[in-house]
């Protein structure tokens, strides 16, 4: 993380850090009836050595855990799946539209009503509960382009999305295994700045996977880094405890 910040930093390029919080973490009572909001060990030590190192970090672990003091029944997350629900998104999309501070005049998007989705999720399908548990029903908006569901990544925009797949749940489809299309987090940001952000998310690492796209990316198009302004990095706080991936030094490009 540091290295990219230091990589970026050289380019006159922003990174904003943004982890998103385990839902055991956020909702502890429904790992342990015995658990209270707010009992597991917050991730403060891990964001403050980021911040020591000259980052901007997005706690979203506090805007959760104080959505959920207001409402206890306030629903951040899929019951059925490991990613922030659709009413979570949107309100991360307005915390990052404050942080980054860059938008366009005019808009081709605009929010649809609410509607019902129903979805299986990633912690049930291919388990032992599928087939004995009904989908589960949630509460979505949609950004419309032009009219049409959906916001279309833009390769000029100078602000690029990168990450896990919490950059695809409900933007890459459900043919994807994302649910739907248009209520992403790049849809919903995107409405938020006014302009359409740039792509690069995976189904993997968002530290080491994400960054290896990154750079595939950068170095098949000529002038990729031109005119990006803001890279904001969205990955789970997993990342920190429990990744695998080997750490390994990634330049920008060639």
């Amino acid at each position: 993380m540091v290295e990219l910040h230091g990589h970026l930093a050289e380019r006159g390029i922003e990174i904003l850090v943004v982890t998103d919080p385990a839902k055991g973490r956020i909702y502890p009572e429904k790992v342990d009836s015995s658990f209270a909001v707010g009992d597991p060990d917050a991730l403060s030590d891990f964001v403050n050595r980021l911040r020591e190192r000259g980052l901007r970090v997005i706690d979203l672990e506090s805007h959760f855990l104080e959505i959920r003091r207001k409402n206890a029944e306030a629903k951040l997350y899929c019951a059925q799946d490991a990613h922030y629900a659709p009413a979570a998104i949107e309100e991360i999309a307005r915390i990052l539209h404050k942080e980054i501070g860059i938008e366009t005049g005019q808009s081709a998007f605009s929010l649809s009503k609410e509607s019902e989705l129903t979805i299986m999720g990633d912690q049930v399908s291919g388990s032992e509960w599928e087939g004995s548990l009904p989908r589960e029903t949630l509460t979505v908006r949609y950004v419309m382009e032009n009219g049409e569901k959906g916001v279309s990544p833009n390769p000029a925009s100078p602000v690029l999305l990168l990450g896990d797949s919490h950059t695809l749940v409900f933007h890459a489809g459900e043919e994807n295994g994302m649910h739907s299309r248009g209520a992403g987090l790049l849809d919903h940001l995107s409405y938020e700045l006014r302009m359409p952000l740039d792509l690069v998310g995976v189904r993997g690492s968002g530290l080491v996977q994400a960054r290896k796209q990154l750079y595939f990316r950068a170095t098949s198009e000529p002038g990729f880094w031109d005119q990006k302004r803001c890279v904001v990095w969205v990955f789970s706080e997993r990342e920190w405890t429990q990744s695998t991936d080997r750490l390994m030094s990634i330049p920008l490009d060639r």
